[in-house]
């Protein structure tokens, strides 16, 4: 909820006229970075998709529905350090920095921050931050609306991070990896089993440090220790436990000034030096199943998630040249943040399979009921100006608050959901998949004296029919919506999305060749901006179309990968407060209204194109290497500043030798100088330069007689 409030702070500030400025005119700069980027496969291995919240295997062949799988391997072979590592490289997915301080993708012009949602084994997060890939496992990735089995937040996309489990065998890891900007990640992994293989458990470790190339230092540690017990019975219980603790710097980069990036050191910092952030996460989970005869199993899964976060953090809020002042200055503000975010809840379902006739049924049905509570407070300080081409700083404590902007808020949503899908087997061609899910919300907010009550509906209906051995096409129809949720703005409705797709996708007979073709418009209606009193008003509408196309294929010694995806991105209807000039005679902002209707979607380059290679040389080596290209894209709805195109190599080479490896990894080999968004439209972050780290992995089995 917090970084709901911060998204919108630019427009609250705009529209009672404190810190605004002139809007910039567009101007090119160098363009978005890609991390490591990853290849997006589904070999014999990733035959199956979670599909989000249910936890019910669908066969990714069948499947009447766009996703993608990031495996293990990939994760390991690419160095993926972050969850951003992983999604980076992916069909329509594109990475920006969330404000440095938390991972924000946006997946077909739909950016997660309002219209996506990151799942952690199926259990929603309460709130974005940094997700560590120590304990990942693979990624899966639902792209469109995903209402009917995720529920509310699943407007877009849905990003399922599964995480390491008790493996039921004795094993033993450690790795370290070491780099450039003093950047170190140390991590273990060690899983026991009984002699009966009744009971296991398994314990993933990790420790991070880096001074980072603007020199930001941050830190990072977590565990996740896991336990598994299965009885001949069919009973199945699993437990999970993570702690994460956090603590970075925030980093919005640099201002730009009349529309650009000014010409200055990209490790010029602007930043009070009293920011700071740290974040505690704890995690639990408690997964039951019982299998029930031969065709039914009953599955409940319990869950807890504890989010404490402190952050004293600068923001840009303009840049301009005041005649009275020589030189560019910019103006800045901090927002000082402490958030506890608790989320509990409890999900039962059954799962039976039935037939009738030629048809064949997997019915799933059950019900949800969980509690989102979030205690936060949020204030507004004014920093003094600072140089551009010198930022010497001068901001002391005690700090000067901006009147009227401080939030207190103790919210709860309470959500009583029930849901029901069959996937179905209609002959021996066609595969069909309806679902439904609805979510009965309870809303209260002790400051604001907000009690809300709203149930909403989201259906599912799909089918994919097979043309000839190899190849299938599929189409579908889904909504998602977004629930209230930005408290500083008050009250409002869901925002609602639709989403039409359809296409074909081939599939060898041994799965290791794979390709689709895929055409979707996803629609976005009613979005909530605030008007001049900074209530909210459904004032916007958002419309995205475009093509998808993925191929992969696997040999014994090689795989090669290829994604693109265009994309139409339009910002259909949008009006919002902002300077639309300044009175010469008192140099200050004058408001009014401004139509943005027409505009292009920020974030959402019109190409994506992704390529992986991975070539096994033999005698222990191998050698992957991945390239991405992106075309230019804005940074914001005002569509007043574009990152241009660039284009992006990474490469890794490994060589193992009995149970050890070593890996030497290079990340932005070409040195490509670009940046991505840092705050609103009011700054850009540099991109890291050319990385380049070298890991050493050790791993030992214990075979049992």
């Amino acid at each position: 909820m917090p970084h709901r409030f911060l998204a919108s702070l630019p427009t609250i500030l705009i529209a009672s006229g404190a810190m605004a400025q002139p809007a910039p005119p567009p101007s090119p700069t160098p363009a978005v970075r890609t991390a490591t980027t990853v290849e997006v496969e589904a070999t014999t291995d990733d035959e199956t998709i979670s599909l989000g919240a249910l936890g019910r295997e669908v066969d990714l062949k069948r499947a009447p529905f766009s996703l993608s799988v990031v495996s293990s391997r990939n994760l390991r072979e690419s160095g993926a350090r972050q969850l951003s590592d992983g999604l980076t490289g992916a069909s329509s997915v594109n990475m920006a920095s969330g404000y440095g301080i938390f991972d924000l993708f946006i997946i077909r012009g739909f950016d997660s921050l309002t219209n996506g949602l990151v799942m952690i084994d199926g259990v929603r997060e309460p709130e974005s931050t940094f997700l560590p890939a120590y304990n990942i496992e693979r990624l899966e990735i639902l792209k469109g609306p995903s209402g009917f089995a995720a529920g509310p937040d699943a407007a877009a996309s849905t990003v399922n991070v599964l995480r390491k489990q008790p493996l039921g065998r004795d094993f033993g890891a450690i790795g370290g990896r070491f780099g450039t900007f003093k950047s170190f990640d140390l991590d273990a992994d060690a899983g026991v089993t009984n002699s009966t293989g009744s009971l296991s458990a398994r314990l993933p470790v990790f420790l991070r440090g880096s001074d980072g190339y603007r020199n930001r230092e941050n830190s990072q540690w977590g565990l996740n220790p896991g336990v598994r017990f299965v009885r001949p019975s069919g009973l199945i219980a699993v437990a999970n436990y993570e702690r994460l603790r956090s603590e970075f710097l925030p980093d919005v980069g640099l201002p730009l000034v009349n529309g650009a990036v000014p010409n200055v050191s990209v490790e010029n910092n602007y930043q009070a030096p009293f920011d700071f952030s740290e974040q505690d996460v704890d995690r639990a989970r408690l997964r039951i199943e019982k299998k029930v005869g031969d065709r039914t199993r009953i599955k409940n899964l319990t869950y807890f998630t504890r989010l404490r976060w402190k952050s004293d953090g600068t923001l840009f809020v303009g840049a301009f040249v005041d005649p009275r002042v020589p030189g560019a200055i910019t103006a800045r503000t901090m927002t000082l943040l402490e958030d506890d975010q608790r989320l509990s809840g409890n999900r039962l379902w059954v799962e039976t399979d039935r037939t009738s006739g030629s048809s064949t049924h997997r019915l799933t049905a059950g019900v949800e009921a969980y509690e989102l509570a979030d205690e936060y407070s949020l204030d507004v300080a004014l920093l003094p100006v600072i140089g551009i081409d010198r930022p010497i700083e001068t901001a002391t404590k005690p700090l000067f608050f901006i009147p009227g902007y401080s939030v207190r808020a103790d919210a709860k949503n309470r959500v009583l959901s029930a849901f029901a899908f069959d996937e179905a087997s209609l002959g021996s061609k066609v595969q069909a998949l309806a679902g439904v899910r609805v979510d009965s919300f309870d809303f209260t907010e002790k400051a604001f004296g907000i009690e809300k009550s709203w149930t909403r509906l989201s259906p599912f209906v799909g089918a994919s029919v097979e043309l000839t051995r190899a190849a299938r096409a599929f189409a579908s129809f889904a909504t998602g919506f977004s629930p209230a949720s930005t408290l500083a703005l008050g009250s409002r409705e869901p925002e609602e999305t639709r989403q039409i797709e359809g296409g074909l996708r081939f599939t060898s007979d041994d799965s290791r060749k794979r390709a689709s073709v895929t055409a979707f418009e996803l629609r976005r209606n009613d979005i909530t901006i605030p008007d001049g009193s900074g209530q909210p008003r459904p004032t916007g509408d958002q419309r995205s179309r475009g093509f998808e196309f993925e191929a992969s294929a696997e040999k014994s010694r090689a795989g090669l990968s290829l994604n693109y995806t265009l994309t139409d991105g339009v910002l259909s209807r949008l009006a919002e407060i902002g300077t639309v000039g300044i009175d010469p005679a008192t140099f200050q902002p004058v408001q009014g209204v401004l139509d943005r209707s027409g505009n292009t979607s920020p974030l959402a380059p019109k190409h994506l194109f992704a390529a992986r290679l991975r070539l096994d040389l033999g005698q222990g080596f191998l050698a992957s290497a991945a390239f991405r290209c992106m075309s230019k894209q804005f940074i914001a709805e005002d569509n007043s500043f574009a990152i241009p195109s660039a284009q992006f190599v990474d490469a890794a080479i490994s060589y193992s030798r009995g149970n050890a490896r070593i890996s030497v990894i290079g990340d932005n080999l070409l040195d490509e100088e670009s940046f991505t968004r840092g705050y609103a439209s009011y700054s850009v972050l540099p991109i890291p330069p050319r990385r380049l780290s070298v890991r050493v992995d050790l791993r030992a089995d214990r075979k049992r007689p």
